[in-house]
């Protein structure tokens, strides 16, 4: 049985500020998908604990 699920987008961006290309200590994951006809989305926000780390994020 094939499934009817198709991912329509994942995001990750600061929590803060959401910019896409900048992570902070405050990581938003965002994601939308489609379960046959419905429309389904969720987030998380990830806390990073010590040090603030940044990681730039390069879109392909």
């Amino acid at each position: 049985r094939e499934s009817s699920a198709k991912v329509d987008f994942v995001a990750v961006v600061d929590a803060d500020t959401l910019q896409e290309e900048l992570i902070g200590k405050k990581t938003l994951v965002y994601a939308a998908c489609y379960i046959g006809d419905v429309r389904m989305t969720d987030n998380v926000t990830v806390h990073q604990k010590g040090k603030k780390r940044q990681l730039r994020i390069k879109g392909g």
